[in-house]
């Protein structure tokens, strides 16, 4: 299944969309040095997008996306 993120560059919220069922996930929000950001608990169903919100400073984050069958990680800026 393909994972997307947009927009991207994004200046504060982006969305996540799946182009199936992941069912309950769980999003972690990484900055550049490995830090850990954010957890978000959620659901991602086919074709209806979960907003995110990033965190306040402009860079780039590692959006990793774990669910019950793997992982995916997303890289996205936050630039104003």
């Amino acid at each position: 299944q393909d994972i997307l993120i947009y927009p991207n560059p994004a200046d504060g919220n982006v969305w996540i969309y799946s182009s199936s069922d992941l069912g309950k996930v769980r999003i972690e929000v990484y900055d550049m040095l490995g830090e850990e950001r954010s957890v978000i608990q959620s659901s991602i169903q086919k074709d209806n997008p979960i907003d995110i919100t990033l965190p306040q400073a402009d860079g780039v984050y590692n959006i990793v996306v774990n669910y019950s069958y793997g992982m995916n990680t997303l890289r996205v800026v936050r630039q104003h």
